[in-house]
């Protein structure tokens, strides 16, 4: 059976997440939809903070304040599958090597 772990974030215009990415249209940045990812994983304990390999990460759409999502990572055999989404469906997802 397959290990599945998530838990759900409401992304909140307070939390600063979308600070200056973009003024006039805050979305998420990128880097910080994969830190919810890894952040998911340190708190299981599959990684460490000294490294972790990302591959083949894609942004499907744009992910806005106000809206609560859930992170997702699924083991798979040769990694994690990390993904985000509402239940309008994805906005982003990659796969993990830690």
């Amino acid at each position: 059976m397959a290990n599945v772990i998530s838990k759900e974030i409401l992304v909140d215009s307070e939390n600063g997440y979308c600070d200056g990415h973009f003024p006039e249209r805050p979305i998420v940045p990128a880097a910080v939809e994969l830190m919810w990812m890894t952040d998911l994983a340190q708190e299981h304990g599959l990684c460490c903070e000294s490294g972790y390999t990302v591959k083949n990460m894609k942004l499907i759409r744009e992910l806005v304040p106000g809206t609560t999502v859930t992170v997702k990572l699924l083991q798979g055999k040769r990694g994690w599958s990390g993904t985000i989404a509402d239940s309008d469906g994805l906005f982003a997802q990659c796969n993990l090597i830690f």
